[in-house]
């Protein structure tokens, strides 16, 4: 199968994209018998950009409850921007055409 020959590019994009509930993909990919290694190191790889990006916008949220600042909330509103415009992208990107 496609997930036996290339696991760990197909786990990537199965956690960068989130087509199916974790536990789904967990199935799917015993059942085809995907390698460990690829199943372990795609999912950290294709987890890693939107835990990447939680992770900088929670801290920059909780710097500026902390001390307000207009740096603070100028990187709060960098981050905001940054998330909605990649979320824009991939959204144009994965809708079917029209």
């Amino acid at each position: 199968s496609h997930l036996e020959r290339r696991g760990l590019l197909t786990m990537i994009a199965i956690r960068a994209l989130p087509v199916a509930p974790f536990i789904m993909v967990n199935l799917s990919a015993g059942a085809l018998r995907v390698k460990l290694k690829d199943y372990v190191l795609g999912s950290i790889i294709g987890l890693m950009p939107a835990h990447l990006g939680l992770f900088l916008f929670m801290d920059s949220l909780s710097a500026a409850w902390r001390s307000p600042s207009a740096s603070s909330f100028v990187a709060l509103g960098v981050c905001v921007a940054l998330l909605s415009l990649l979320f824009w992208w991939l959204r144009k990107k994965l809708s079917p055409m029209r």
